[in-house]
């Protein structure tokens, strides 16, 4: 049976369904009951196009919302369970602590008494003990969150902030996320280099950037509110909202897992914009710092400006002093890991000198600790050998050599090294260093 179509009163449909945002399924039953074949086919391309993004903003409010509704259950986030499976995992690291003993000796208490003032809206937050660190040469302000309210953190962004918030991000947004990490954002940008060989050879650049004072100077604002557009639950808002809130408008503050989590989703939108809008395959970002690469540099100095002016107006401040453009046919250092491709296209990783002389001065002074009786000798051998173990990142068989017969001839009146475990071919290649180094100190120390 033929139909007979008014062309206009197709087009006024459309045109106020799109208007109005009538749902999309009430948009196609209307679409249905005036459908002809050559409705849609003398519609313009700017119709069309508008028709398929209003249908995929649809589709993707509706993952948001289903996302949301899945993971908002206030019992599995907030009840005694939870907590008490978050207070056993933050617990792990401060078990000696008086504090920690005393709290998880009560844990099941503690934490029925925690998730009934959430319930009630009682819930208050303690405070931070606030301390300083000093890490490669830099002081750090800690705020260190309460054992009281660690495992509430914990259960809130393991259940519920993390869920919501990871399918957003850029797969090469490598920090704080389980399977990420400082290996991994490595290895990304090893194979982003091997990529960009593979169609432009060395041509090109790479611009490498830092954060300045990144979590002094994230604004809540922002954050809540983009936030607040994944997390759609109001009550589970709300206690994001305390806890950004704990730092007076200050920041964010190092020490708390949910300032961890929301400065790894603060930059989502420069993310998306390099990763998407400009279709820029060569980048990544770990924390507060990250790359870009691209084949041509000046090319590469006109998406350095849009960087610097997305930044602006995300009120992320740029360290220009560790701001840099590097020629790909260059040595460059990124996360104290030294990188070069080869004319033949082979990316060889290394360790920074200067990871190697801290550690000898380190050694240094576990050997003044051992000699005093304020450390054993079991301690400072426990901590070389994870510090080589984690060597294995890069290219490092002379420096491991080289610094297993430094520790040799430093403790040799307490003992030598030898590898702890024989599990994979990375321990063997240990023992054989080892025998090594025996065998040289032994010789020089007869």
């Amino acid at each position: 049976m033929d139909y007979k179509v008014d062309i206009p009163i197709v087009y006024m449909i459309v045109y106020y369904a799109v208007r109005i945002n009538i749902q999309y399924n009430n948009t196609v039953q209307v679409m249905q009951h005036f459908y002809i074949g050559t409705a849609f086919t003398k519609m313009t391309s700017k119709e069309r196009h508008e028709l398929r993004y209003q249908r995929r903003k649809y589709k993707r409010d509706q993952k948001v919302k289903e996302r949301s509704e899945q993971y908002s259950d206030f019992e599995s986030v907030f009840g005694t369970i939870a907590l008490v499976k978050g207070y056993k995992k933050t617990s792990k690291a401060s078990k000696y602590r008086p504090r920690t003993q005393i709290w998880m000796n009560s844990v099941i208490v503690n934490s029925r008494r925690e998730s009934n003032k959430i319930y009630d809206g009682t819930w208050k937050s303690k405070g931070f003990n606030s301390f300083n660190i000093f890490e490669r040469g830099k002081s750090r302000d800690i705020l260190s969150v309460d054992i009281s309210e660690k495992g509430i953190q914990n259960s809130f962004c393991n259940n519920c902030v993390i869920p919501i918030i990871r399918p957003h991000l850029i797969y090469d947004n490598g920090a704080s996320m389980k399977g990420k990490g400082t290996d991994f954002a490595l290895d990304r940008l090893e194979k982003h280099l091997r990529d960009h060989y593979k169609k432009y050879g060395r041509n090109g650049g790479i611009f490498f950037f830092d954060f300045s004072s990144y979590f002094a100077n994230i604004q809540s604002i922002p954050l809540t509110d983009s936030v607040h557009k994944k997390l759609l639950d109001v009550r589970m808002f709300k206690m994001y909202k305390l806890f950004i809130d704990a730092f007076n408008g200050n920041g964010l503050g190092l020490g708390s897992q949910v300032s961890q989590i929301s400065a790894v989703f603060y930059p989502n939108r420069l993310d998306h914009m390099l990763k998407d809008d400009l279709s820029i395959h060569g980048y990544g970002r770990y924390m507060d710092d990250g790359y870009i690469i691209y084949h041509d540099i000046d090319e590469l100095k006109k998406i350095t400006e849009l960087f610097y002016s997305k930044c602006e107006e995300l009120g992320i401040i740029i360290n220009k002093k560790k701001c840099q453009i590097i020629k790909l046919n260059k040595q460059f250092i990124f996360l104290k890991t030294r990188f070069f491709i080869t004319e033949k296209g082979k990316v060889i990783r290394r360790l920074n000198r200067q990871v190697s002389r801290k550690e000898r001065n380190r050694l240094k002074a576990f050997k003044r600790y051992v000699d005093n009786g304020t450390m054993t000798y079991r301690e400072a051998f426990l901590n070389f050998h994870s510090w080589l173990l984690s060597l294995n990142r890069g290219k490092s068989y002379h420096t491991k050599l080289n610094m297993i017969i430094y520790f040799n001839n430093l403790f040799k009146d307490y003992g030598y090294y030898w590898p702890i475990k024989i599990k994979n071919r990375k321990h063997k290649l240990l023992l054989h260093l080892a025998k090594t180094a025996l065998l040289s100190a032994r010789t020089q120390y007869k």
